[in-house]
């Protein structure tokens, strides 16, 4: 991205938010964002302009750019998928129902007990919020490692911890 292709990001959010910059402030910001594409940051730039009530933090941008190339699904959306694949796949087919799901809400079914144990739930509203709990936690974790220049997810920390723990 150019730094004017930039600049008229950054302007569109000074308008937003009425919130005037200096050259100074837009070439500071452009230092973190001139290597993403422009594609992405002004899919950020308009997220961030209609869901939030403050001009954003580089940190906020870099989220919503993190989110938007990650492509994390948010909790209800992931809920949905779950609830999909009980349906299409049932107890008999776990394999194949966490094969079509996101890795992201394969970790979260997984971190709950397993596809199996999600299906034999009677009362789902319960395994709904615990699901959704999760998820937010595994989502946000791994934008917040994202944002530092490194994605790592539950699953890394999981391999991770198995190497660790057959090398002893």
């Amino acid at each position: 991205m150019t730094k004017e292709e930039f600049a008229k990001g950054m302007t569109f959010l000074s308008v937003a938010y009425q919130k005037p910059l200096t050259a100074d402030q837009v070439a500071v910001w452009y230092s973190f964002f001139e290597n993403d594409s422009l594609e992405e940051f002004k899919k950020a730039v308009q997220k961030l302009a209609v869901s939030t009530k403050f001009f954003p933090s580089i940190a906020e941008l870099k989220e919503a750019i993190a989110e938007d190339a990650i492509g994390m699904l948010s909790a209800d959306q992931a809920w949905d998928r779950v609830l999909y694949a009980i349906r299409k796949f049932g107890w008999c087919q776990a394999e194949e129902a966490m094969k079509s799901l996101p890795e992201s809400v394969q970790l979260t079914v997984n971190h709950m007990g397993g596809f199996k144990r999600m299906c034999e739930s009677e009362d789902l509203e319960w395994r709904r919020k615990d699901f959704m709990k999760a998820y937010e936690v595994n989502k946000n974790r791994e934008q917040l490692d994202y944002t530092t220049g490194t994605l790592i997810t539950i699953a890394d920390v999981v391999e991770k911890k198995k190497m660790l723990e057959g090398s002893t």
